[in-house]
């Protein structure tokens, strides 16, 4: 399916669970780490240079704009067609961290509007666009560009080694769940959880 530019709303987990069901998910379940940072619709047609950055609610970021020094990865991807990721932008909830995108999913590649394909099909789409330095819980592409890393196994384990403020939870998916047409906020909600770190909020 041909992507024309527009906003795609992001696939998200909307059901909160406690960190006992943790392991006892099934192999077909694999978790990320949930930054804490703000949702991030990452629009990049890197063959004109057109970047357009909106949080989840369809609006632009008000406390950030994208610096386009900071992300020239995205703006030298292959290809003549847009491409759309999600991503947690890290930027002044955690000290020390600003301008971070980290990117959790692809929903279009260059201009491929990637419906039908399932998570494990995006999470290799996705991590075969660049090189990356392997890090605990995360890739870096660079000082400014992380991507997710997916774990099989040993959840509520990871999730107790979870010991720094930038780590919010996990999120787990379904990695056989298919990418519906994000039309609406609630599109892609089925078969993910979050487990949140507790705090004064939570």
């Amino acid at each position: 399916m041909i992507y024309r530019q527009s906003y795609l709303y992001p696939p998200r987990p909307e059901m909160v669970i406690d960190k006992s069901r943790l392991n006892s998910f099934s192999d077909d379940y694999v978790a990320q780490i949930k930054m804490n940072g703000t949702c991030s619709i990452i629009m990049v047609k890197p063959s004109t240079k057109e970047l357009i950055c909106m949080n989840r609610h369809k609006e632009i970021h008000k406390a950030w704009s994208p610096d386009i020094k900071k992300m020239s990865w995205f703006l030298n991807l292959p290809g003549n067609g847009w491409y759309v990721f999600v991503s947690e932008l890290l930027h002044n909830k955690v000290k020390g961290i600003k301008d971070v995108n980290y990117i959790h999913d692809i929903l279009v590649c260059d201009d491929d509007y990637l419906v039908s394909k399932t998570q494990s099909d995006r999470m290799s789409i996705l991590t075969g666009l660049c090189l990356k330095n392997d890090r605990r819980f995360y890739y870096e592409i660079d000082q400014f560009t992380w991507i997710t890393k997916e774990f099989n196994n040993n959840f509520e384990e990871l999730f107790n080694s979870l010991n720094q403020e930038v780590y919010e939870g996990l999120v787990i998916k379904n990695v056989n769940t298919k990418l519906k047409l994000c039309l609406k906020e609630n599109s892609n909600t089925s078969d993910m959880f979050k487990c949140r770190k507790p705090n004064k909020l939570h």
